[in-house]
C-alpha cells in the first residue's frame, strides 16, 4: 500500500549527467590545484638542472653509468649491492684475507657480487671493475657538491617558494596524493632558510625531493586533463 510514496527512478541520463558534471568538476579543481603547485616546484628544480656545471656533470655521471651498463649484465642489480649495506659487510668480511687491505678487500667483494648479478671476470677484469666505480663515485660526489653548492646561492628563492608549497599543501590536505602532504618545510630549512645557505644535508634532501614531486605533479596533471578531455568531448 506503500508503493505510491517509493521514488520514482531517475532517468540514465540524469545521472550520467550528475556524474559526469561532479568528476568533471573534480579533475578541474585538482588541475587546478596542480598547476599551481608545479609553477613553485618546476623553477626550484630548473635551478640546477638547467645550470650548465650540473649539467655537464650530470651528463659525465649518466655516460660513465651507461658505458658499464654496456660493458656488465645487470649493472643495475650490480650497482645495488654496491653501495649497500651487505656490501660493506663483504668487504670488511675481506680484509683479513687481503691482509688489512681494504683495496684488495673491496675488490674482492667487487668480483663476488658482479658475478653474483650474472658476470664472468677474472682478477684483472675485478681491479678495473673496481677503478670505474671509484671514478663514478668521484664523478657522484662532485654532481653532488655543484648541486649543494647552486642550492646555497639560490636559497632565498627556494625557501620561499617551499613555504608557499606548504601554504597549498596545508589548504588543501584532500589533495595530498597529489601535491604532497604538508610537513612544514622550516623544520627542514631553518628559520629563512638559513639550513639551507649552510648546505645542512637534511635541507638539502628536502630540496631535492621536490625532483620527485614534480614527476608525481606531473603524473597527475596527465590524469586530469585526459579525464577532462574524456568528459567534454
Amino acid at each position: 500500500m506503500f508503493d505510491m510514496y517509493k521514488p520514482k527512478p531517475r532517468p540514465i541520463k540524469e545521472v550520467i549527467y550528475d556524474w559526469a558534471h561532479g568528476t568533471l568538476y573534480q579533475n578541474k579543481m585538482a588541475l587546478e590545484i596542480v598547476d599551481k603547485v608545479l609553477d613553485l616546484v618546476v623553477p626550484v628544480n630548473d635551478i640546477w638542472t638547467e645550470d650548465k656545471a650540473y649539467v655537464d656533470i650530470n651528463y659525465k655521471v649518466g655516460y660513465k653509468r651507461s658505458s658499464l651498463s654496456i660493458k656488465y649484465n645487470n649493472f643495475s642489480q650490480f650497482l645495488n649491492y654496491y653501495y649497500s649495506e651487505e656490501f660493506k659487510a663483504k668487504a670488511k668480511s675481506y680484509i683479513d684475507r687481503y691482509k688489512g687491505s681494504l683495496i684488495k678487500a673491496k675488490i674482492g667483494a667487487i668480483s663476488y657480487f658482479i658475478q653474483l648479478v650474472g658476470n664472468k671476470i677474472d682478477a684483472k677484469g675485478a681491479v678495473d671493475l673496481y677503478k670505474n666505480l671509484e671514478e663514478l663515485d668521484e664523478l657522484m660526489a662532485i654532481r653532488q657538491i655543484t648541486k649543494v653548492e647552486i642550492i646555497k646561492e639560490n636559497a632565498d628563492f627556494i625557501f620561499g617558494n617551499s613555504r608557499m608549497i606548504d601554504l597549498y599543501q596545508m589548504k588543501y590536505p584532500l589533495y595530498k596524493s597529489l601535491i604532497g602532504q604538508y610537513d612544514d618545510c622550516i623544520k627542514y630549512l631553518g628559520e629563512n632558510g638559513i639550513n639551507l645557505r649552510n648546505g645542512i644535508k637534511e635541507a638539502i634532501d628536502y630540496v631535492t625531493s621536490y625532483e620527485d614531486l614534480e614527476n608525481r605533479l606531473l603524473s597527475a596533471k596527465a590524469k586530469a586533463e585526459f579525464q577532462i578531455n574524456r568528459i567534454e568531448r
